[in-house]
C-alpha cells in the first residue's frame, strides 16, 4: 500500500476489519516521518505475506505527539501473472535508493534476506544490484517486504521459469 502524508503520522492497517502488522513487524502500528525535510511524502507499507481479503484500509492513530496528516492511500495488488502456476526463481534484480533491508517470501515463507547499502558517493542515488535466491526456489506467489532502513525499493524483478508438471520430462 502506498500512503501519502505530511509531517509525522502513526497508523495501523486492516483487511476486512482485521488488524494486520505493517511491514511484518511485531507492533500493530507504524510511525512515519516525511523524508529529507519534505512537506509531503509517499511511502510504501507492506501487509504480511499472503494477506488477503476484500477491503484493505488504513486507520490514522491520532495523538498529541503526531503533527502529520494522511492525505490518501492506494493499494498495490500483486499482478495477475502471480496466479498462473508454479514458477522457479533463481535471481532477483533490485533497484533501490538509500539503505534498505529486504525480506523475500515464497508462498508465505521467508526464503532470503538482503541488506542493501546506499551509494558511497551519493546517498540519494538509485542503484541496481543482482542477488541470488536459494536454489530450488519454486512456488506460486513470490513477495518481498522492506523490513528495515530509511531507503526505498523502487523495483524488484526476478527471472522466472514456468514449471508445468503436466508436461512429460525429456530424458537425457
Amino acid at each position: 500500500m502506498e500512503v501519502t502524508f505530511s509531517g509525522t503520522v502513526e497508523f495501523s492497517i486492516y483487511v476486512d476489519e482485521v488488524q494486520k502488522k505493517p511491514n511484518n513487524n511485531v507492533d500493530t502500528t507504524i510511525s512515519l516521518t516525511a523524508r529529507d525535510s519534505k512537506k509531503q511524502d509517499t511511502r510504501r507499507i507492506y501487509f504480511p505475506p499472503l494477506s488477503f481479503g476484500w477491503v484493505p484500509h488504513v486507520k490514522h492513530v491520532v495523538s498529541s505527539s503526531q503533527d502529520g496528516q494522511i492525505f490518501g492511500s492506494q493499494i498495490r495488488a500483486l499482478p495477475p501473472r502471480f496466479f498462473k502456476g508454479e514458477r522457479e526463481h533463481t535471481e532477483a534484480q533490485i533497484t533501490y535508493q538509500g539503505n534498505a533491508g529486504l525480506d523475500v517470501y515464497l508462498d508465505g515463507n521467508k526464503i532470503s534476506e538482503h541488506q542493501l547499502s546506499s551509494s558511497k558517493y551519493d546517498k540519494n542515488a538509485y542503484q541496481t544490484v543482482q542477488e541470488y535466491l536459494p536454489s530450488g526456489t519454486r512456488g506460486n506467489v513470490l513477495q518481498w517486504v522492506q523490513s528495515s532502513g530509511d531507503g526505498e525499493v523502487a523495483l524488484f524483478e526476478t527471472n522466472i521459469t514456468l514449471t508445468d508438471s503436466t508436461q512429460p520430462q525429456q530424458e537425457v
